[in-house]
């Protein structure tokens, strides 16, 4: 895996993301937390 990479696994997914650049993730991550809420509610 290159570096500043990771895996993503989603909730209920077989098949986890690879290869996926961290500020990338930390984007959707934050798109997602906005749009739906934490998942801790907080």
């Amino acid at each position: 895996m290159k570096e500043r990479t990771l895996g993503v696994n989603k909730r209920g997914s077989n098949d986890p993301e690879r290869g996926v650049d961290l500020g990338a993730f930390r984007t959707r991550l934050a798109d997602e937390i906005a749009s739906h809420g934490s998942p801790e509610g907080s």
